[in-house]
């Protein structure tokens, strides 16, 4: 099944978002308010929710057995032989990637910042402030070119980067280094720059048209592509051999990329879901992913290609056909509730926007369209639930599709968990900022409160205590843990100073586990008073935490494992359950749980993982 909320024209850099940005603007005055938006629809504040969510800028396949690709989210996709796992590594959209081999690659973002990858992990540095870098191309790990949006290119020599200005006044597009010593980069004037002997030349190949892609599988053979469907190759050899470029109409529709492997094999995308495949004389067209957009292309041999779209999907090339495999579609939280014995409701919910929900472990599967970039989601019953997103919405569903968003927030919202006091359902959410703000059965109030500073508060959970009023314990990323009493929150309590508290879960008001970055889990039976911790590392870096009673707990991490205890971890059990990131866990059993992962799938277990289905729902 494939879901989510159209993006279309959206996805691409540079003067391309400021034409999509123009052309919202315009429809939204037309329009009007919108209600809930349907599939394919754009959905309210797309411009920077859900428009972004999903929406694969850039792809690079060094290998046929490794991609990476990027996102507007600021996620990295990195295909290990066709596993596909998402880590978000950066907070700005990411425009381009390129890979010289699997242990270096450098994406670029909107905020003027390269980040390397090693292999394993990412790090991010400044090498273009003010600026939104559109593309970028590393033929080896000493060398890499980028470009941006106000005519600059950035060169990196393996240690520095160096900003130089060789398009003032136009928006560069592409770029592409076979080599060290050899570039070519293409802007939105139509303009072709070619390095040679350290220097850039310029020439006119496509008049005043804006050329989006350029790939070059040597020194002496490119193709670019450019808005109008139209293929250019050179017509010579050396310095002049773009003098007469070879122009082709090989589409109707707006190329956005190309990757070429030799003089007689490339391979172009565009915005109607077309691939155009370059034989060394004519190109051909295909529809392979309509109706989306695909936005970037890469391949790593004449029969290994992989082309990504604003829908969240690889599109793979065998050497004789292309076949569509959904890679970013990440579900970020999940909530379920008993239904008595082994029965359950669940929920989940997802960066596309989509609230989904089951009562038989996801083997049929509701959905909601909420919209936004969807973070967490708290349910109470069958009929109730509460889920934030990143624009600072929070929204209560009711069921059948019945549901009201309001903005509650101008932070990202990270997490809301929700109790039943008497007949009311209480909620709280927390931010990016170190606030919470809550819902008292009726409405959100009208203003968050700071609770934690300038922090950035990971995860909530609450409960209605034995004596039937409202608890919550909060944590950050700074190994601070808050709670609340029902009247007003306590100062930050620190339990974990070297790392990031991501998941708590309290199962009354005095016992609580939560987990951070590194696997280790902090446990008390006394609400976190000063000496009541007990600390355990139980495993990698995990990613939420969930506890059916007072001794039984599960936890899920990055690398598909999941860990459960029934003794507040003393000891515990593993299993690997997911080749992707499991990103939220709940339990509503000892032994029966659901989880979700980066790819859009849901697992469910009643017996401790013994036996688990696995289900894509989004």
């Amino acid at each position: 099944m494939t879901i989510g909320a159209s993006s279309r024209g959206m996805h691409a850099p540079g003067g391309r978002i400021l034409l999509a940005v123009a052309a919202l603007i315009f429809s939204l005055v037309a329009v009007g308010a919108f209600s809930a938006p349907s599939v394919g629809a754009l959905a309210p504040s797309a411009l920077d929710t859900s428009a972004t969510a999903g929406v694969l800028t850039g792809v690079s396949c060094p290998s046929t057995s490794l991609c990476v690709a990027v996102d507007l989210e600021g996620n990295a996709v990195v295909d290990q032989s066709s596993t596909w796992s998402v880590t978000n590594v950066d907070g700005a959209a990411l425009y381009g990637v390129s890979c010289a081999s699997a242990t270096f690659c450098v994406a670029v973002d909107k905020a003027g910042n390269a980040l390397t990858y090693n292999g394993s992990t990412w790090s991010s540095i400044s090498i273009d402030p003010g600026h939104s870098l559109d593309a970028v191309s590393c033929p080896k790990s000493s060398f890499c070119a980028a470009v941006d949006t106000a005519g600059d290119v950035v060169t990196f020599n393996g240690t520095s980067w160096t900003v130089s200005a060789i398009d003032p006044g136009n928006a560069l597009d592409a770029v592409s280094c076979p080599t060290a010593t050899a570039c070519d980069a293409v802007d939105s004037a139509g303009n072709l720059f070619t390095l040679s002997a350290k220097k850039w030349s310029t020439s006119i190949i496509d008049a005043s048209t804006t050329l989006f892609g350029v790939s070059c599988s040597s020194a002496t053979f490119c193709a670019a592509v450019d808005d109008a469907g139209r293929a250019l190759t050179p017509d010579g050899s050396g310095a002049g051999r773009w003098a007469t470029p070879q122009s082709d109409q090989a589409g109707t529709s707006q190329f956005d990329a190309v990757s070429c492997r030799s003089t007689s094999f490339c391979v172009a995308v565009n915005n109607a879901g077309d691939v155009a495949t370059y034989n060394g004389s004519t190109w051909s067209v295909s529809a392979i992913d309509s109706p989306n957009e695909l936005d970037a292309v890469s391949c790593a041999s004449t029969t290994s290609c992989a082309a990504v779209d604003d829908a969240g999907n690889a599109v793979v090339y065998n050497g004789s056909t292309w076949t569509p495999e959904s890679v970013d579609n990440v579900l970020s939280g999940t909530s379920c509730v008993s239904t008595g014995g082994t029965t359950s409701f669940c929920a989940a919910v997802d960066h596309a926007g989509y609230l989904l929900s089951t009562t038989n472990e996801w083997s049929t599967v509701a959905s909601t369209d909420l919209g936004g970039t969807l973070n967490g989601v708290s349910c109470t019953s069958t009929s109730f639930c509460a889920a934030v997103a990143k624009n600072g919405n929070a929204t209560i569903w009711q069921g059948n599709g019945d549901y009201q968003t309001k903005a509650v927030d101008t932070k990202s919202l990270t997490s809301v968990s929700c109790t039943t006091v008497v007949t009311s359902e209480l909620c709280w959410a927390v931010d990016h900022a170190g606030n919470v703000v809550s819902y008292n059965g009726t409405s959100w109030s009208s203003q968050v409160t700071d609770i934690d500073g300038s922090h950035v508060l990971e995860s909530v959970s609450c409960l209605t205590a034995s004596n039937n009023v409202s608890y919550c314990s909060a944590v950050d990323n700074a190994g601070n843990v808050l709670t609340y009493n029902g009247t007003s929150w306590s100062a930050a309590i620190n339990i974990d100073a070297a790392k990031t508290l991501v998941s708590v879960s309290c199962t009354s008001s005095t016992v609580c586990v939560a987990v951070d970055t590194a696997g280790k889990v902090f446990a008390t039976t006394d609400d976190w008073a000063s000496g009541s911790i007990e600390s355990k590392k139980v495993g990698s870096q995990s990613e939420s935490m969930s506890c059916a009673n007072t001794t039984t707990c599960q936890l899920v991490n990055s690398v598909g494992d999941v860990r459960w205890t029934t003794n507040q971890w003393f000891s515990s059990t593993q299993l690997t359950i997911d080749s992707r990131t499991l990103e939220s866990i709940s339990c509503w059993g000892a032994t029966n749980c659901s989880a979700v992962d980066s790819g859009g799938f849901a697992l469910t277990s009643d017996n401790d993982w013994t036996n688990t289905s696995v289900v894509k729902i989004a």
